[in-house]
């Protein structure tokens, strides 16, 4: 929340009021659902079931994060991507709704051997059809896509094998 805040100037004083509610027990969704909070953000995956309900049941809407503050934070913070969250991602959504994430990223130690780390690579990708199915958040970056984001990382040999033979 920080990051965004201060990518847009703003501040807590900014609001009338500002609270970070803890997400166990559900007590944002509750104090959205009851009105004591009239926007909230909600950082993860999607699709999430926490989400599904705020639209659903406390009729909230989705709101796009794309302007030029936010394309100056994603520019310089190397993890972070413009994405989307696409229509249909939620019963009753009808629009695409822009937004920003975070790449994931698989570290792996280096004593790991250049074959196990080629091995497990190799059969990620093998498998991205499957890993979609379980979530679609597990949807994989394009092979060229996949070594953006790591500054200051070195890729595993076994990964720098199975990238240069794609």
């Amino acid at each position: 929340m920080g990051l965004i805040m201060k990518a847009k100037g703003w501040s807590v004083d900014d609001f009338a009021l500002f609270e970070e509610l803890p997400t166990s027990h559900s007590q944002d969704t509750l104090a959205f659902c009851q009105g004591t909070v009239q926007a909230m953000l909600n950082i993860g995956v999607h699709p999430t079931l926490s989400i599904n309900n705020l639209l659903n049941k406390c009729k909230a809407q989705l709101l796009d994060i794309d302007d030029d503050a936010i394309d100056q934070l994603v520019d310089k913070r190397a993890p972070c991507w413009k994405t989307e969250i696409n229509p249909g991602t939620y019963s009753g959504q009808k629009n695409r709704v822009r937004t920003f994430g975070t790449r994931a990223i698989l570290v792996a130690s280096s004593a790991v051997h250049q074959e196990t780390a080629y091995a497990i690579v190799k059969a990620i990708y093998d498998n991205q059809k499957r890993l979609k199915g379980n979530h679609p958040a597990l949807s994989l970056f394009p092979v060229g896509e996949a070594q953006k984001g790591i500054e200051g990382l070195k890729l595993h040999e076994g990964a720098e094998e199975f990238f240069a033979a794609q």
